[in-house]
């Protein structure tokens, strides 16, 4: 195979592939000895006659690119992510290079390949791939293709969601966003223990295109790393063609496919922390709010050093001393929040998340005092629904 590529595009697919292939439990690997090996992360390059492909697999999913290239000689093989990322940073002339390598195996495991950057030629390592480590993935029995969604809405659907689902190991039921047909239509829900994000779209969705759920009915968790690398391809634009199987899901859109596997957990009930009845609500203006905690926080966003906000008709931001409680400096916030009763205190990270999520529309607080969850909403996103665990104030 031999092609001529945009070196930034493709060291941008090469850093989206390692990313994806990488995991906590692949990061080391031992060998009889005991001896600690650093793990490869294999790719696989495939240059069609209209451009290439860039493939690669994590256990149940697969994410495949598709770059523009000037492809000479069609063919495929796969590289070790961390050496080819390596070989693309190095000082450039100029922005295109040519890739190419050349055996006689299938996969040209016994290739010898190059990567052409102006007067430097670099050599790579080709990495055999066993049939079980290839980047393909089982989804079962086909069940339904949705309509086309633009790759726009999709994302927002995504991002909309997914920054409230949980990144704790410990807790994998969360750590993905949570599928189901609501009235007939599509509806993503993640949490993470502390808080809630809906979503309902007016994306047709039958609820026999489901697996059964053991709580909520039919639906399925999407994980959250395949749902981050179809955020990365979206980003191409068109529409994105979406496939329901019996264990999992496909994307398919210009810029490329995300397939993977649901992840084998149980959602939990999060329809019982829903608040209901009689709530009081107050306007609150979240996107400002987000700015203001962003402009007077300081450090890096971490779970030890994250703000606390406070609504008591005023907004004040209490920053978490060396001790480890909310007792450091307090900060008067360029916002009002008129709620009645007691003062309400939320994580500040949490609600900077909230405000990026629904935008620069109006939203509001509902609640009903300040030791139960309490619900964002807006009147102009009302398919976004944001539910925040309080903390003591």
């Amino acid at each position: 195979m031999k092609l001529t590529i945009g070196k930034q595009r493709f060291g941008r697919a090469i850093r989206a592939a390692h990313a994806f292939s990488d995991s906590a439990e692949a990061r080391q690997k031992f060998n009889e000895g005991g001896d600690v090996k650093p793990f490869r992360y294999p790719v696989t390059l495939l240059a069609t006659p209209i451009g290439l492909e860039v493939s690669a697999g994590d256990g149940g999913a697969v994410l495949t690119q598709r770059i523009p290239a000037g492809v000479a000689e069609t063919g495929s093989v796969s590289l070790d992510t961390q050496a080819l990322r390596s070989a693309l940073v190095r000082p450039k002339a100029r922005d295109i290079v040519t890739f190419e390598a050349h055996g006689d195996a299938p996969e040209a495991a016994m290739a010898a390949c190059h990567l052409l950057d102006t007067d430097q030629v670099t050599a790579l390592e080709p990495v055999p791939i066993a049939s079980h480590d290839s980047p393909t993935v089982q989804l079962g029995e086909h069940l339904e293709t949705l309509p086309a969604v633009p790759a726009a809405e999709l994302a927002a659907i995504i991002a909309e969601t997914a920054f409230a689902a949980s990144a704790d190991p410990l807790r994998p039921y969360l750590n993905g966003l949570f599928i189901e047909s609501r009235d007939g239509r599509l509806r993503t829900v993640a949490t993470d223990g502390s808080r809630l994000a809906i979503r309902d779209t007016n994306i047709p969705l039958a609820a026999f295109a489901l697996p059964a759920d053991g709580f909520t009915g039919p639906g399925a968790i999407l994980p959250l790393k395949p749902a981050r690398a179809l955020q990365h391809i979206l980003k191409g634009g068109g529409c994105t063609a979406v496939e329901l199987w019996t264990g999992g899901a496909r994307f398919r859109c210009d810029a490329g496919d995300v397939a993977t596997q649901f992840a084998d957990w149980i959602f939990p009930l999060y329809r019982r922390v829903i608040p209901e009845g009689r709530m009081k609500s107050a306007p609150i203006d979240l996107f400002m709010l987000a700015d203001a905690v962003k402009a007077a926080s300081s450090g890096p966003r971490s779970r030890g050093r994250w703000p606390k906000v406070t609504l008591n008709g005023r907004v004040t931001l209490t920053a978490r001393s060396a001790s480890g409680r909310h007792d450091g400096e307090e900060k008067l916030l360029p916002l009002t929040c008129p709620i009645e009763g007691d003062a309400i205190a939320f994580n500040g990270w949490d609600l900077e998340d909230a405000g990026r999520a629904f935008g620069r529309v109006r939203t509001a607080i509902r609640y009903t005092t300040s030791e139960h969850p309490a619900m964002f909403v807006s009147p102009d996103r009302p398919e976004l629904v944001i539910v925040q665990m309080p903390r003591p104030a």
